[in-house]
């Protein structure tokens, strides 16, 4: 029998809409599933934490305003954290119009409401709305939800999750003792922006130390950051136990008892795969996360899954090559994050794109160099009293650049700009040539280049006496 569809997508969050509007776009039927699950995590709470770490960052531009005694620029400015529910439900509805199910419909997409399931005889298909579509390939991206661990005492004392705070109108009436468990990006931004509006912060990291994927530079300027605000740290301990004693809740921490008003568990959320009869189509997982391969496919080759909960872009990238190898007769395509940017909104934020250091010298040892230059040089910096930062580059000693990674204000607006030089293997001379506008935070690249150069320059002892003949014949000529 013939396929109905050419692919048939399973699930309502942008990723799988996204891969739907490409794929039709290609001239393939598509059908989309909107499977929608409890808990879904969706755009609305990535704006929530938007929203609030920019509220929190207004406030400290215009404390440091007031206290280089310049008048407020926004006479009676209300600092009052509400209403940023609402705000983030609004902005989610203005962006989820361009692609509501009309207008999915209108582009060709078969939108199918409800949810439905796997199976596998006759043949392979997904039955949803009592219909059995039948697809030459299937495409999972049914998004994430945060799961409750299985800590003693937990489940009886209760604890809230970020997409519980997205549901709050005012994040300042939270408890003033909080307790925040987990070591994702979005753990980091509610500890910093909790403890920048008043609130008394414990992180509980069950690792050694934080952000041990990152720059060892960039990590420890967060920590500090981190710590400055306020937060007390808690490190290489799991939570062992959960207790209510009288009005507080205890947690066991190792040999560490800390008490709290609220729990906010912030660990990796986990896919949304109950009912979907994976196993039934040979599916592979461990703990709610499918397995798949750098195609995107899973142990069943006809279905393919994308998604990544700390990463939206990258989500969409997974999307994108999922579509072209279901697609087309073979699966060329394989996933390649070496040139993707990546984000953590902290105070001051951190971006990052290619290698570390550290992996960049497992690969090329000596042939690698690293420059580095802080945000303090830049007018723009120290206009807005953002100095906290760097920017530094790992690079091949032809020039090429390996790695990128900064930490100050505006980063994630400038990350692109090395990701694209990245992909286009562009040569960091080229980007100490670029001349970007003078007063931007972007400006910090061109001047870590420049320095690369520079540093490259005094280290040719070829070019350095070469240099130094030409300016004394020069000044022989002159006499």
């Amino acid at each position: 029998m013939s396929s109905e569809y050419n692919l048939v997508v399973i699930g309502n969050t942008p990723e799988a809409i996204e891969a739907a509007v490409a794929a039709v776009r290609l001239k393939a039927r598509v059908a989309l599933v909107e499977q929608s699950f409890a808990g879904q995590l969706g755009t609305a709470e990535a704006i929530f934490q938007r929203h609030l770490s920019q509220r929190v960052r207004l406030s400290q531009q215009l404390e440091t305003v007031n206290n280089a005694n310049i008048s407020p620029l926004i006479p009676g400015f209300n600092w009052q954290l509400s209403h940023l529910q609402a705000h983030a439900q609004e902005v989610t509805a203005i962006l989820s119009e361009g692609y509501n199910a009309p207008v999915l419909s209108a582009l060709g997409i078969d939108v199918i409401s409800g949810t439905g399931e796997f199976c596998r005889l006759p043949q392979l298909a997904f039955i949803a709305d009592k219909r059995r579509l039948h697809s030459r390939a299937y495409l999972i991206a049914t998004g994430f939800h945060y799961a409750i661990p299985e800590i003693p005492g937990l489940a009886a004392v209760g604890c809230l999750t970020p997409g519980d705070l997205s549901q709050m109108e005012d994040v300042s009436f939270l408890p003033q003792d909080l307790a925040i468990v987990g070591d994702t990006a979005v753990a980091l931004e509610l500890a910093v922006n909790l403890a920048l509006i008043g609130k008394n912060v414990t992180l509980i990291v069950e690792k050694n130390k934080i952000l041990p994927q990152e720059e060892p530079e960039a990590a420890r300027l967060i920590q500090t950051q981190l710590e400055a605000a306020g937060v007390r740290l808690l490190v290489g301990s799991a939570v062992t136990q959960v207790r209510q004693i009288d009005e507080k809740k205890w947690l066991q921490i190792g040999n560490w008892a800390i008490e709290s008003d609220e729990i906010i568990l912030a660990t990796p959320p986990v896919s949304n795969v109950e009912g979907l009869n994976l196993a039934g189509v040979g599916v592979k997982g461990k703990a709610s996360l499918i397995e798949r391969n750098d195609k995107l496919q899973t142990a069943n080759p006809r279905i393919y899954a994308c998604g990544n909960a700390d990463a939206p872009n990258l989500s969409r990238y997974e999307a994108a090559v999922a579509v072209r190898n279901a697609l087309f007769f073979f699966p060329w395509f394989r996933l390649d994050v070496s040139c993707l940017p990546q984000v953590i909104f902290t105070h001051p934020p951190l971006a990052r794109v290619g290698m570390t250091e550290m992996q960049a010298r497992e690969v090329y040892g000596r042939q690698v160099l690293t420059v580095q230059q802080p945000y303090k040089i830049l007018p723009q910096a120290q206009i807005l009293g953002e100095t906290s930062g760097f920017c530094k580059l790992i690079v091949h000693h032809n020039g090429t650049i390996l790695g990128a990674h900064a930490v100050g204000a505006e980063v994630g607006e400038f990350i692109g700009i090395m990701a694209l030089a990245m992909r286009q293997k562009l040569k960091v001379s080229k980007l100490a040539n670029l001349f970007l506008p003078d007063f931007t935070f972007s400006a910090i690249l061109q001047e870590t280049a420049r320095e690369w150069q520079y540093q490259r320059f005094q280290n040719n002892a070829l070019w350095q006496n070469l240099l130094q003949m030409l300016m004394e014949n020069i000044n022989i000529n002159l006499l």
